[in-house]
């Protein structure tokens, strides 16, 4: 299962974390410490470049549970947040089995067909959103380097979590990602760049956003 900054557990079932950071070899921009922290469900633990660390949670109840990464790791760090949604076996059965299966492809010649063609190619020397992210149709699932987006609207939040999932904040990312978030991308090439798009293109682009559920 590959999903951004919240995933869901099964309530009264230990759960083992196993955790890393990116490579600082292979990504020396990204490869910073982190800490995973969700207060109610267990304490703090570290997550370093290269290596693997370990964790054990477990929720007795249902519901939201909310963390942060504990460890100043970047001009976004306070933006770093995590959630857990802790559900009973048969509504956590159903979302293991939304999250596994592949996104349909949209019908020719609607706007949502027209935003999957944008997404995986922008023209004009611009770099496509497939550049880093992923919407899993069939074969391999090879997530890149940003958020896999193949059930991008199963999300409450996105951007870190720090952005309710709505149509009207979708568009507002596209057009103008440093504005919602601050990553100073042109500095340091790390987050989501300005892909100086049209209104047709933010028009298409959200229509597909919003079909992928």
């Amino acid at each position: 299962i590959y999903t951004a900054n919240e995933f869901a557990i099964p309530v009264g079932t230990p759960v083992r974390l196993e955790m890393t950071a990116a490579d600082l070899a292979r990504s020396p921009d990204l490869g910073v410490i982190h800490s995973f922290w969700v207060p109610r469900l267990a304490g703090k633990q570290d997550l370093i470049p290269g290596q693997t660390t370990f964790l054990n949670i477990q929720a007795d109840e249902p519901g939201r549970f909310l963390g942060q990464c504990a460890e100043y790791c970047g001009l976004s760090h306070a933006n770093m947040r995590i959630r857990v949604e802790a559900y009973e076996d048969a509504e956590f059965d159903a979302w293991v089995a939304a999250q596994t299966t592949p996104a349909e492809q949209p019908a020719d010649g609607t706007p949502e067909a027209l935003g999957r063609e944008l997404f995986h190619e922008l023209g004009d020397g611009r770099q496509a959103c497939a550049s880093c992210h992923q919407v899993w149709e069939d074969g391999a699932r090879n997530p890149g380097q940003g958020p896999d987006l193949t059930h991008l609207m199963s999300r409450l939040e996105f951007a870190g979590a720090i952005h309710d999932m709505t149509e009207e904040n979708l568009r507002e990312w596209l057009r103008d990602p440093n504005s919602m978030k601050p990553m100073q991308y042109e500095v340091s090439g790390i987050g989501m760049p300005n892909l100086d798009l049209t209104e047709d293109e933010l028009d298409a682009l959200v229509a597909y956003m919003l079909s992928l559920d």
